[in-house]
């Protein structure tokens, strides 16, 4: 008997993204909150001074109402997962991990994908040494994140080693040495973080790495999967994905906004006065798709 998608995923719609959205909305608001507490106390006016930071400062009271939110519904996906969800993908398993396990398997059995999201990196080096990332490949468990190493042990009569640290997932269990071959992925690191192959190069005669060099790398991922990302976050499972255009799950959040969106990327889209509209980037514009009528 065929596995019912349609079904399954039409319920998980409705849990990944409010979900994703309020992970969203907590980032933004830490990252906001640091910025402005900042500025407000270089102004230091007496005037609204203390009133005002104490808003800014107010957070841990708004991650918590947040985070009360996202595991009720954490709750509602595990409940489904274990009932109708397990039997629509016809698991017989009886954990929610398992059974999300058992989803991977099934899709990419049926050659089924969910967009992919967009993801990217950058590397700064602050360190005496001239040896370099030389190998850095994504996976789409990749998140916003700073992935931090520092050389503990420098380059001498044998290669330097690093320590690594990822800002969301914490340290990872196991080092990285620096000869220029060999590579590591999350599985050697211990951490999910999104890393396929990460290779970091020995520097050359009198510029060897030296103890408490360090290799900053910048992830960034947009989103716009919130099935990738709610059962990666979740679940720790990467569900298959393809390039906008040919997924064959729709898994997309419809932004809602008074105006289109600058820098759009491909398939992305937009719901303006009840008119949703997606991006094509083979037009280069904007294509509307239907008109939602309130009942």
């Amino acid at each position: 008997m065929a596995v019912s998608y349609s079904e399954f995923f039409e319920m998980f719609r409705l849990i990944a993204s409010p979900w994703r959205k309020m992970d969203s909305w907590d980032a933004d608001i830490e990252s906001s909150e640091d910025d402005a507490i900042n500025k407000v106390d270089i102004l230091q006016d007496a005037s609204y001074y203390d009133d005002l930071r104490n808003l800014l400062g107010d957070h841990a009271s708004v991650k918590a109402s947040l985070t009360s939110y996202q595991s009720a519904y954490e709750a509602q996906g595990n409940a489904f997962l274990e009932g109708d969800g397990a039997d629509l993908i016809q698991s017989s398993n009886t954990t929610a991990d398992a059974i999300a396990a058992d989803l991977v398997t099934v899709m990419t059995r049926d050659s089924q994908t969910c967009l992919e999201n967009t993801i990217s990196y950058g590397v700064a080096y602050s360190r005496s040494g001239d040896g370099v990332v030389s190998t850095f490949t994504q996976t789409q468990k990749t998140r916003d994140d700073t992935i931090t190493l520092t050389c503990t042990t420098a380059q001498g009569a044998s290669d330097a080693v690093f320590s690594v640290r990822s800002k969301v997932k914490g340290d990872a269990t196991s080092t990285v040495t620096a000869d220029g071959s060999t590579s590591y992925a999350d599985a050697d690191l211990g951490i999910s973080i999104g890393v396929s192959a990460l290779v970091v190069g020995e520097g050359s005669g009198g510029n060897e790495w030296a103890v408490g060099d360090q290799i900053t790398i910048t992830t960034t991922s947009d989103e716009r999967s919130i099935l990738v990302c709610y059962f990666r976050d979740v679940h720790d499972v990467l569900l298959p994905t393809a390039a906008s255009g040919s997924e064959t799950i729709d898994n997309t959040m419809d932004d809602v906004d008074s105006s289109f969106p600058g820098a759009p990327v491909d398939g992305q889209r937009v719901v303006i006065n009840g008119i949703r509209y997606w991006y094509s980037a083979t037009d280069s514009g904007w294509v509307q798709e239907c008109r939602f009528e309130e009942v």
